[in-house]
């Protein structure tokens, strides 16, 4: 018998929406990286290629599913001016949605 409603334990758990795991125009690997990247401890900071990799997902497959997840809102990416006049691309992961349930637009 399966049970449908229990409690959560506290440390190694992480609750997902059923919309960002069946959202209809993500791949599985999207809504793996995703999943991934959300479930890392508060304050980690690693890359959506890194998490990729630890994933295992492949580079083609990593590039498709970063533009469905940019495409659909859950993956922003701002870009900033360091010193020296260097770039940085720093992507932002987030799953808080409207009330229809799509991801929110910054």
């Amino acid at each position: 018998m399966i049970y449908r409603h229990f409690i959560a334990p506290p440390r190694a758990f992480t609750q997902f929406s059923h919309d960002l795991i069946r959202h209809p125009r993500l791949s599985s690997d999207a809504v793996r990286l995703l999943t991934w990247q959300l479930s890392l401890p508060s304050g980690t900071r690693e890359s959506l290629s890194r998490t990729a990799e630890r994933a295992r997902i492949g580079g083609c497959a990593f590039t498709r599913a970063k533009r469905q997840l940019k495409d659909e809102g859950f993956v922003h990416e701002r870009r900033l001016q360091g010193p020296g006049g260097l770039w940085q691309t720093r992507p932002t992961a987030r799953v808080a949605t409207d009330r229809e349930g799509l991801p929110r637009r910054p």
